[in-house]
């Protein structure tokens, strides 16, 4: 039990490190803003760090996603202040509903097509930024907590978030999390949070990363 607690301890201690997946997100988001949509927010751990970030300032924050298991932890934890079950497809908001809009972890889970599909929407829905984050080429996975929805169905690379206007930066060295598509042993990509972090070079050449932070500004002046 202590060794679990002292991971934990440490794995919480590693997010406020620079150049670290959670910094850049919180780093590129627009410190006005007041509320954020979280497409596809899982169980809302996210949230909660840029939440914490943020202190004393009050944001008005939803949560969407169509795992009702995922819903009701965050409900637990209190992660947002609304939590909707619903396909991300059918988002039931109208344009420009939300200062920042958070789409993490998310659209390799969907068919390109879809997910292209998608990205349009959030652009429509968001006053200020999308932030997008998903892992850079090909990375396997299949079903996580019986979520047949955490199968991975598509591969992104950094170019194709520059044609449609995002700025992208890279987190985490590649090579290190993976082999030929899987993920490396636990010890190896544990090294690796801690190394790809102290040698930022994914950060400035995001085909070498692990993790893409994709940022599209709605003021074309903010980039």
């Amino acid at each position: 039990m202590e060794i679990i607690n002292i991971k934990e301890k440490l794995f919480k201690a590693s997010t406020t490190l620079p150049f670290n997946y959670y910094d850049l997100i919180f780093r590129f988001m627009n410190k006005d803003t007041m509320s954020i949509l979280d497409v596809g927010c899982g169980k809302g751990f996210t949230m909660k760090i840029i939440k914490k970030r943020f202190r004393r300032k009050r944001i008005f924050t939803v949560g969407v996603d169509q795992f009702a298991p995922y819903l009701r932890y965050c409900m637990k934890e209190m992660t947002h202040d609304i939590l909707i079950n619903t396909n991300i497809e059918s988002l039931p908001f109208k344009d420009k509903s939300f200062d920042v809009i958070l789409c993490l972890e998310v659209i390799e889970h969907l068919k390109k097509e879809d997910a292209l599909r998608i990205i349009e929407n959030l652009r429509k829905l968001a006053r200020k930024q999308v932030i997008i984050s998903t892992p850079v080429g090909v990375c396997h996975q299949e079903e996580i907590d019986n979520n047949p929805c955490q199968r991975h169905e598509s591969s992104w690379n950094p170019e194709e978030f520059k044609k449609l206007g995002f700025k992208v930066r890279g987190s985490g060295l590649r090579r290190l999390y993976l082999k030929q598509g899987h993920f490396t042993s636990g010890f190896i990509r544990n090294l690796a949070f801690s190394l790809s972090y102290v040698f930022p070079l994914a950060y400035f050449f995001p085909k070498l990363a692990f993790q893409m932070v994709c940022v599209y500004s709605c003021n074309k002046n903010d980039n």
